[in-house]
Order: structure tokens, then sequence, then C-alpha cells
């Protein structure tokens, strides 16, 4: 029976230790993806700042040679813009999957917690039942001596 406590107790502090392990990797994941969400409306804003520049050089007047520069940059700040939404999909998926383990090491964390409790549980019942038995192997030894 100790030797279950024992089994048990160590199988609940290793997923005690998943279990820290896993919030905080979701806790970098999500601050990670805050980052990228902040930095991808920063890259949002300097594309809607480039296109308003673009739109009032087109009023004005543009060469071709500007208009390309500003066409390529343009494109290019699309491209990361894109990347920068991938990114961000997959620390979703990433932060998704790793909750639902953090929430299945949870349900091993209350199993191993109820085997803990009915363990012990047994071992105060056969503590109980050893010391019943003393008592009554006592009172009969007392009424056998007595005769």
């Amino acid at each position: 029976m100790k030797f279950k406590s024992t089994l048990f107790s160590l199988l609940e502090s290793v997923e005690k230790k998943n279990i820290e392990k896993k919030v905080q990797y979701i806790n970098n994941l999500y601050l990670q993806k805050k980052k990228s969400i902040e930095q991808l409306k920063l890259l949002i804003s300097y594309q809607n700042e480039y296109v308003a520049q673009l739109k009032s050089e087109f009023k004005l007047g543009i060469s071709v040679n500007q208009w390309k520069n500003y066409n390529i940059f343009i494109s290019k700040l699309r491209d990361i813009i894109s990347d920068n939404k991938n990114i961000i999909k997959n620390y979703d998926v990433m932060i998704n999957k790793n909750i639902i383990e953090w929430s299945r090491s949870k349900m091993k964390l209350n199993t191993w917690n109820y085997f803990i409790q009915k363990n012990k549980k047994k071992m105060i019942r056969r503590k109980f039942l050893k010391e019943n038995i003393l008592n009554h192997e006592y009172a009969q030894l007392k009424i056998f001596k007595k005769r």
C-alpha cells in the first residue's frame, strides 16, 4: 500500500510539473502572438499611409520610376502582412493545441489525486482493522487468562 501511495505521489508531482510547463509555454505563445498582432497593426497602418501618400502623388503627378518604387514597396508590405497573418494563425493553432494538452494533463492530475485519496482511505481503513483485531485479540487474551 505504501508503494502505491509513493507511486501515485510521484505521478502526481510529474503531472504538476507538466502542467506548470504547459502554462508557461502557453503564456509565452500568447505574448508572442500579441507582439505579432501589434506588429501587424503597425504594418497595416504603414501600408495605409503609403497608399494615401501614393494617391496624393497621383493627383500632383508622379513619374513612372516613383510609381514603380511605391508599387514595389506596397507589394512587399502586403507580402509581409500576409506572412504576419499566417504567423498569427499558427500561434492560434499552437495555443489551442497546448490548451488541449494542458486540459489532458489536468485530468491526469485529478486522476492521480483521486487515487491518492482512495489509497489513503484504504490505508486508514486497514490500520483501523488492524487496531480492532489487536484490541479483540487483547480482550480475548484477558478473558482467557481470567479462566
